[in-house]
């Protein structure tokens, strides 16, 4: 089976660990990822991407990444 190569550009949870003043919290920001890897599924709310593929056993499919597509910011296809 061929998977498609693809870049996401996505924006991730985001922890602020401290304290803070009530003024500093606008200043917060979600961080900024970007991901290449194989297309394992696309549904209408998410994405699966696979990091590896077993080249010798194609179905065996290594750390997948699962991104909320109201996360995405920006994908493409890779040739």
């Amino acid at each position: 089976m061929k998977f498609k190569k693809i870049e996401v550009e996505w924006k991730d949870i985001t922890l602020f660990p401290g304290n803070f003043k009530i003024k500093d919290i606008k200043d917060l920001e979600l961080q900024s990822m970007k991901t290449i890897g194989h297309l394992i599924k696309e549904e209408k709310d998410y994405l699966i991407i696979a990091f590896s593929i077993e080249k010798t056993k194609p179905y065996n499919i290594i750390d997948l990444l699962k991104i909320p597509k109201t996360n995405i910011i920006k994908k493409r296809i890779l040739k």
